[in-house]
């Protein structure tokens, strides 16, 4: 955990200029890194993945909430013209931050491309880079759905 600490206040004084008060966080920034450190539920994991967040929300308030979901893959070689929807919709990792693919036509979409874009999407853990806990677990899957 130190190491954690460590990389989350040098990363917070390397974007902002100013020491990370963890002790006693003021400002929301502050607080969402306390948090980082702290707060180790599951449940802080299964709401970082776009996946396993899905059943939760299903539980809770139901599947009424939920946009529709095409198709889910651990493969990105099952990225192909008939595991895309007619329809547009976003394809992206479960646990990636921004990176989706927004798909309006999939007839023009250079595939080989797009799984060579998700294979290295679906390597990267942001636990290691920002020793964000709550993506540490999260195995990695693609997703298509509705936006």
């Amino acid at each position: 955990m130190w190491r954690d600490k460590w990389v989350i206040k040098y990363n917070f004084w390397k974007s902002r200029q100013k020491s990370l008060n963890l002790k006693n966080p003021q400002t929301l920034n502050e607080k969402i890194n306390w948090l980082k450190l702290y707060d180790r539920r599951p449940i802080q994991t299964q709401c970082a993945d776009k996946y396993e967040v899905r059943k939760y929300v299903e539980e809770r308030i139901g599947e009424d909430y939920l946009v529709p979901l095409y198709f889910q893959t651990t493969n990105p070689d099952e990225l192909i013209p008939e595991n895309i929807p007619d329809i547009p919709c976003i394809i992206k990792a479960n646990h990636d931050s921004s990176g989706g693919v927004f798909v309006h036509d999939k007839d023009t979409l250079d595939y080989a491309e797009l799984r060579n874009n998700f294979k290295k999407r679906l390597k990267k853990n942001y636990y290691h880079s920002n020793k964000e806990w709550q993506y540490k677990n999260i195995v990695p899957e693609l997703l298509s759905k509705n936006y």
